[in-house]
């Protein structure tokens, strides 16, 4: 059974997986529950990077090199293993001179010989040793991009459901490792494992052809007690390994958190605690490293006692101290130069064996890492996609039928949803929060997918459609605008990476945005911060709207979009849009009802149904719901305005107050 055979099967981290009845399938980033991944089915997922089919870009190249890595690999291999060879013929040839039994006139002519060849391979070994490290870096690098970029896709390729369950901080560790883990496990297989195998075989030959097969059976013997060693101890520090890793992800878990909530933070002052808590976790992974750290130091003890009772052991019989009846200096039935031969080969051999266990137990962490990492991979969308595309000249009508939908929890949020948007017809959904609001904009992006019912464009499901194509022809204003940690100009280049200048600039026009944008020192190269910090609430929703227009979809859908705007700059942005948007599908889900006494038709929901429906008109005149959520904002718009005229009132009193009381102007400072 060879070393990689041998590592156990680790427990590795896991990610939080949902079927489509939207229970939860039991497992988080903690590191608990076990792989079943072997080394032979490791190494099966990687061989396509690393020996790709014939059709795959570039393969012929990477194939050229991984062929070149391997010669060079075997090749400095074989350069190593003749040393001590070489070696044992200058030491013997010296032993010859100093011994008299060649003439001294002949002395450089023989010693030239073995010298030259000593001094060769001495100095061509490393040089090749190295430039297999040069070559095969290019193939470990390719195969690591390569598989980076899959996972990136595969993440973006998972459901909304997935994303919203995750564990930010400790996901993207777990792809961090998982990326190191390639370059790990490329360079523990085909740098360490593999050659150090074939010099251990060959080792044992020549040490059984030159000096018997005692000494190549005693090689072979520590060689093996070596392997079981580090094997069954580096067992026994998985564990400590893991909880060290799950220290660790905790400890980062709670440090993310409270930098991305840096603000609450100092609102409640509340910076001493932040630290104590992470100083807790610290603490964890302290009592954690510690003995992670202890275990190792006694694992190499262990192996260093190992090799150097080896050694040793092998330099007592070859001079005789231990008489076995085997070849010895002091039975005159070995040179002094096979002595030093296998000297050198026991030395020569401990460093690959130092490095196969220093490797295997890396290669035990990076297998556990591996796995999470291509659980990833094989994770699957939970929503299916289908083939039809929508041509870009169709126009689109969509149709909410007998809609019913439950989040995870079981709480059931739309009861048999009935409405439709005809091309071109602006729709407003209203209600209290918790309605399901924003619920059926997620449905029409095809977020989630109804338990019941379907969502339907031109009279056929979404789930029909390709979610590209379908995506293509919908843009979307969320309530809260997250932006990338980058300028202005990109930002709203987002919605459209074919867009020029001048159509970046006209759409933060629309947006109501370029005034703002100009009065900044860096204009529209502003880096806006990390998830936009670094513009105010307004702002980041005004970019967002500029990034729609930009887009120029269908179907638009508006989720609260002003709710952070001022009136005034509301109604402007609203007047744009309405000129930006015409034959345009809409989609508004609107708090303030004054800005949706327009529409052609506006959806009351109660209690995940549809409550009432009809234009402003006609729903006040039903003096229902929406008659009560009307005159609810009409009144406090009234008391707001009567605050401010009294505000004025007292400001206005005050002032004159002022003026009356300043010397200078009761008598010009006289008095």
């Amino acid at each position: 059974m060879s070393l990689i055979s041998c590592i156990p099967r680790c427990r590795v981290i896991t990610i939080k997986r949902f079927h489509t009845h939207g229970a939860a399938v039991i497992g988080n980033i903690d590191g608990l529950d076990r792989a079943d991944l072997t080394t032979a089915q490791l190494m099966k997922k990687v061989k396509p990077f690393i020996w790709p089919k014939s059709d795959v870009p570039e393969a012929s190249r990477i194939k050229l090199t991984v062929m070149k890595t391997g010669a060079l690999i075997f090749g400095a291999k074989g350069l190593s293993l003749a040393i001590p060879i070489f070696w044992k013929d200058l030491v013997n040839t010296l032993t010859a001179i100093e011994a008299g039994n060649i003439p001294s006139l002949e002395n450089v002519a023989v010693i030239s010989a073995p010298f030259a060849a000593y001094a060769a391979v001495s100095l061509l070994e490393p040089t090749v040793d190295q430039y297999k490290s040069y070559t095969f870096a290019t193939v470990k690098q390719s195969t690591t991009r390569k598989i980076g970029r899959g996972l990136v896709e595969k993440l973006f390729s998972l459901d909304h459901r997935f994303h919203t369950n995750r564990e930010t901080g400790a996901l993207l560790k777990a792809v961090d490792r998982g990326n190191r883990a390639i370059s790990t496990v490329l360079h523990a297989t085909c740098i360490v494992f593999t050659p150090a195998m074939f010099q251990l075989a060959c080792t044992g030959a020549f040490i059984w052809h030159f000096c018997g097969p005692l000494y190549a059976g005693s090689l072979l013997l520590s060689s093996g007690l070596y392997t079981a060693f580090s094997v069954k101890f580096t067992q026994y520090r998985t564990p400590y390994r893991i909880a060290m890793n799950k220290a660790d992800m905790d400890a980062g878990n709670l440090a993310t958190d409270s930098l991305l909530n840096y603000e609450t933070v100092k609102y409640f002052a509340n910076e001493k605690y932040e630290a104590t808590r992470y100083d807790g976790k610290l603490a964890n992974f302290e009592q954690a490293a510690l003995k992670t750290d202890r275990t190792l130091a006694l694992l190499n003890m262990g192996q260093q006692a190992i090799l150097g009772s080896c050694l040793l052991f092998n330099l007592g019989m070859a001079s005789g101290i231990l008489d076995f009846g085997q070849a010895s200096i002091a039975a005159q039935t070995m040179s002094l130069g096979e002595f030093v031969m296998i000297a050198s080969y026991f030395q020569q051999i401990q460093r690959p064996l130092s490095f196969l266990g220093s490797t295997y137990r890396d290669l035990v962490q990076a297998r556990t890492d591996f796995e999470t990492m291509w659980r990833l991979m094989e994770e699957q969308p939970e929503l299916g996609e289908g083939t039809r595309t929508l041509s870009m000249d169709q126009d689109l009508e969509v149709r909410f039928n007998n809609v019913r939908f439950a989040y995870g929890d079981g709480n059931q949020i739309l009861n048999g949803i009935d409405f439709s948007i005809r091309p071109g017809e602006r729709v407003a959904i209203v209600g209290g929060s918790g309605s399901g609001k924003s619920t059926l904009a997620k449905l029409l992006f095809r977020f989630y997918d109804p338990q019941e019912g379907s969502v339907q464009v031109n009279g056929e499901d979404i789930r029909d459609y390709n979610l590209k194509s379908f995506r293509e022809r919908i843009g979307v204003v969320p309530q809260d605008c997250v932006l990338f940690n980058d300028t202005i100009y990109n930002n709203i280049r987002y919605g459209n990476l074919n867009a020029t200048e001048e159509q970046i600039i006209e759409a933060a026009k629309v947006a109501d945005l370029h005034r703002s944008v100009e009065e900044m020192n860096f204009g529209y190269d502003t880096i806006v911060g990390e998830r936009g910090v670094k513009l105010s609430g307004g702002e980041k929703q005004r970019l967002a709207i500029a990034r729609c227009f930009l887009k120029d979809p269908e179907i638009v859908i508006y989720d609260e979009a002003t709710s952070s705007l001022d009136s005034l700059t509301e109604q402007r942005i609203l007047s744009s849009l309405d000129k930006a948007t015409e034959n345009k599908s809409l989609l508004v889900i609107a708090h303030r009802l004054s800005t949706i006494v327009n529409s052609d038709k506006i959806i009351v929901l109660k209690d995940g149904k549809v409550a009432e429906m009809g234009n402003h008109a006609e729903l006040l005149a039903l003096n229902n719901h929406y008659r009560k959520m009307w005159d609810i904002q009409s009144n406090e718009k009234d008391t707001s305005k009567k605050v401010s005229e009294n505000d004025g009132a007292e400001a206005r009193r005050r002032k004159s107050i002022a003026m009356i009381m300043e010397p200078k102007t009761c008598c010009g400072g006289k008095c």
